[in-house]
């Protein structure tokens, strides 16, 4: 419940005191730049533009229309506050914390927000052109339909961050990547992991240059390395007998190698959320490429069997898995919801549940009546006939990007980003 401000004039006069620290103090203005009412209480609608609010104790104030231009609000406390369609254009909030607070609609155009604390932030449809949040903390932060043009995100944390929707034209991601158009890259990568037909092998894909490292009984078949890209490379996927693979790029391109044939592609097209990943059917004769907002695109003798790309999802999707007979598949979304279309089952999720780190890929168990879904800590979820066989959940890793199972579904082995399997079961 949001926490209005409006109790009494003594109550008012109170917060006003410890929010900004006798906020009509001469120390409180800042300067020539000063335009607002500085020894205003917070409010509503109040005018802040200018004013020198360093270290203010702000929580849980409704600032709902304020005028924050050019306000200095550098390790402000904004914890719980509303500032929504608030105007805080040029303000510095470096290090603010901004946990939980309500942004939706504010226009932060120019804003300096260098390793400010933005977890579980609601910013949607916030103006974020040219701000700068380099290392800030946006975990779990709602940025849907956000305008982040121009906007520097390298080093911040945008894990679980809704990004759906959101405009990111030359955004400098947190990678210090600026390549990605106006899509917005999901907030965990597509799945950049396929095992061969026999369960001993598999390919890690390489999002930035598409190179594809192959192990065990898995053979090389070529990839994207030295070759330009318009995109990251979010997906990659075998043929039915391990003897070719394909790659897709976060726009669509779809890139085949091996006996892997080209059946089509959403390259070049508008989309409206990237690409995170492709999955063949099981004669190897089409392929689905599915998007962070659960659109599906079918090819060659992929059916179409519905998708999530007209909903409003809690989280991105991140991948997804065909059924055996390939009338069916799931999705699977960074917080573990799952979403069964076709002849695919509905067998559990952890989508009402808290994460220690998202879910980045699903495998289904061998009969189709199970599946086992992996965190990017190596914390693995069973469902259905998919038995638990281990993880390595609070083992301190945490850059797993994928499983597969076992050929008697008996076992699984998660992956890391540097290829690494660790086996469990049979």
């Amino acid at each position: 419940m949001r926490l209005r401000i409006v109790a009494s004039a003594v109550a008012a006069l109170a917060l006003a005191v410890s929010a900004v620290g006798v906020i009509g103090a001469s120390a409180d203005q800042a300067g020539a730049a000063a335009t607002g009412n500085c020894s205003a209480p917070p409010s509503p609608g109040v005018d802040w533009s200018g004013c020198k609010l360093t270290n203010a104790n702000l929580t849980n104030a409704n600032l709902t229309n304020a005028n924050l231009t050019n306000a200095n609000l550098t390790k402000a406390t904004l914890t719980n506050a509303i500032l929504t369609s608030a105007d805080l254009t040029n303000a510095i909030l470096i290090s603010a914390n901004l946990a939980n607070a309500n942004l939706a609609n504010a226009n932060l155009t120019s804003a300096t927000l260098y390793g400010a604390y933005l977890r579980s932030a609601n910013l949607t449809g916030t103006d974020l052109t040219n701000a700068n949040l380099r290392s800030a903390n946006l975990y779990l932060a709602n940025l849907r339909s956000a305008n982040l043009t121009g906007t520097d995100l390298e080093y911040a944390d945008l894990t679980y961050a809704n990004l759906i929707g959101a405009n990111c034209r030359s955004v400098t991601w947190p990678d210090g990547t600026r390549n990605h158009g106006n899509l917005c890259p999901p907030t965990a990568r597509g799945v950049l992991l396929a095992a061969d037909d026999q369960g001993t092998g598999y390919w890690v894909a390489d999002p930035g240059d598409g190179a594809v490292t192959n192990y065990g009984t898995a053979e090389d078949f070529g990839s994207m390395a030295n070759q330009p890209l318009a995109a990251p490379i979010d997906g990659i996927d075998g043929t039915p007998d391990s003897k070719g693979y394909w790659e897709v790029g976060e726009d669509g391109g779809v890139f085949s190698f091996g006996d892997a044939a080209f059946y089509g592609s959403m390259g070049g097209q508008a989309l409206n959320a990237p690409i995170v990943g492709i999955e063949s059917t099981p004669d190897g004769k089409g392929y689905w490429l599915v998007a962070s907002d659960g659109g599906i695109f079918a090819y060659g003798d992929a059916p179409f069997y519905g998708s999530t790309g007209s909903l409003i999802l809690n989280q991105p999707v991140v991948g997804m898995a065909s059924t055996p007979d390939g009338h069916g598949y799931w999705l699977v979304a960074t917080d573990g919801g799952i979403f069964a279309f076709g002849d695919a089952s509905f067998y559990g999720s952890t989508g009402n549940l808290t994460l220690n780190q998202p879910v980045v890929g699903m495998t289904p168990a061998p009969d189709g009546k199970g599946y086992w879904l992996v965190a990017q800590d190596g914390g693995v979820f069973n469902f259905g006939d998919a038995g638990f066989y281990g993880s390595l959940g609070s083992s301190g890793v945490d850059d797993v990007i994928g499983m597969f199972p076992a050929a008697d579904g008996h076992g699984y082995s998660v992956v890391e980003m540097d290829g690494k399997a660790t086996a469990f079961g049979s």
